[in-house]
């Protein structure tokens, strides 16, 4: 028989490590590659990944039109970092220089952060109150099964802890 670990154990361990501006910077960085190889395809294959999967998830920052030009915006989730407007250059170029040149410049990195951080307070706060609407949904009698005491004090600990992570966000 298996010993059960309980809900708070069950997140993956990556969502364990504490974000930093470095591995924010990676994960944007990352993100760019996956862009600069999806300009490295043809349309055919671009046309066949957009069938068979989420064409953002091949390419996280496409080009869009903005202002009547090509734009590239740089983000976490739906917050926006940075536009860069492509002009002459090609899509895969800007990329490339976006993750080499501007992504390279500290006050630029402080920008991304800044962001990562707003992006960070927002989750959190819906979380909590995706927790604090479960309790409700509790106490009103609107859920299927009644909560027990572990799990109201379960969730009230998921509350506290993800209270105090937002409240040390610099936002």
């Amino acid at each position: 028989m298996l010993k059960t670990i309980g809900v708070d154990a069950c997140s993956p361990d990556s969502a364990q490590q504490e974000a930093t501006i470095e591995t924010a910077i990676d994960v944007l960085k990352l993100n760019l590659e996956r862009s600069i190889e999806y300009h490295t395809f043809s349309p055919a294959k671009k046309k066949e990944i957009s069938k068979d999967r989420s064409t953002r998830s091949m390419n996280p920052f496409p080009v869009l039109k903005r202002k009547g030009q090509d734009t590239i915006i740089l983000k976490f989730a739906n917050k926006v970092i940075e536009g860069f407007h492509l002009g002459a250059m090609k899509p895969r170029e800007a990329l490339i220089w976006i993750k080499d040149e501007w992504l390279e410049d500290r006050e630029n990195q402080k920008q991304c952060w800044k962001v990562h951080q707003a992006m960070t307070f927002d989750l959190l706060n819906a979380r909590i109150k995706a927790l604090e609407n479960k309790l409700n949904d509790d106490r009103l009698g609107m859920l299927d099964a009644p909560l027990n005491d572990e799990q109201i004090k379960s969730i009230h600990l998921q509350i506290n802890k993800l209270e105090a992570r937002r409240d040390s966000l610099d936002v």
